[in-house]
């Protein structure tokens, strides 16, 4: 559970005040064109700023990046890099986080007094460990972001480097996030049903018209697309350090 407000990316409880049921599916598709905007139309905009914010100046680096190389110019491939990977985890998070809110919304759940899973799994996808401190988890997190900034920063040094040891390195990395990820969600769901078990709650009404499979079929297909390039990025410079 979420702790002296040491992270919140819901703002302050006064913010929510909705006055009408929201539209899931209006919110999803309003996330689909910019993340950020179903979160305003759900009525956090704190979330909503920061998303849109993040998914905006990763844009700008991202293309910014390829004009360079297009240009013969160098660019900063580790901004580069991290751009590639957080731009498409902003975008399925927004379109996500901004449907489940809204039907969540029309349960009768203020959104800015619960836990979220969906921010929690995200924070450790994109963290080392940040997901923990958002649930109040503070050891936990602490011990995360020490071991993986030491197996990221430190490990492939001692072993002197080398651009297979890199690459495995930072496989190792990703998939550690994922399960990082997995587990903030579990923890964050717990925190969550227990939250809302004393409230007096109400059937969605009306129910979305769009089923939570749409979705998440989206999510899972940008993902996936993510994770070939990522494996396809890997291989190809295994490949080149081999030939070197």
């Amino acid at each position: 559970m979420k702790t002296d407000g040491l992270i919140s990316l819901t703002g302050q409880a006064a913010e929510f005040a909705p006055v009408k049921k929201k539209s899931a599916g209006l919110a999803w598709l309003l996330s689909m064109v910019l993340p950020g905007l179903g979160h305003f139309y759900c009525g956090l905009k704190l979330r909503g700023a920061l998303v849109m914010g993040f998914s905006v100046a990763g844009m700008a680096v991202f293309w910014t990046s390829i004009a360079a190389q297009a240009a013969g110019r160098g660019s900063d491939q580790t901004v580069f890099g991290v751009a590639f990977l957080i731009l498409p985890v902003l975008y399925v998070f927004g379109f996500l986080d901004a449907y489940f809110t809204a039907r969540e919304i029309n349960r009768g759940i203020d959104p800015t007094l619960v836990d979220n899973p969906r921010v929690a799994s995200v924070l450790n996808l994109m963290t080392k460990g940040l997901g923990y401190f958002y649930l109040g988890e503070r050891v936990k997190g602490l011990v995360v972001f020490f071991v993986l900034g030491f197996a990221q920063v430190v490990l492939p040094v001692m072993l002197g480097g080398g651009p297979i040891l890199t690459n495995m390195v930072s496989l190792v990395a990703i998939l550690l996030s994922v399960a990082m990820a997995i587990d903030a969600y579990r923890i964050g769901r717990r925190s969550f049903e227990a939250q809302i078990a004393g409230m007096d709650l109400h059937a969605e009404a009306p129910p979305s018209r769009l089923p939570a499979v749409v979705p998440l079929i989206a999510g899972g297909i940008v993902i996936g697309l993510l994770f070939l390039l990522i494996a396809a990025g890997m291989v190809a410079a295994a490949l080149g350090g081999g030939r070197a």
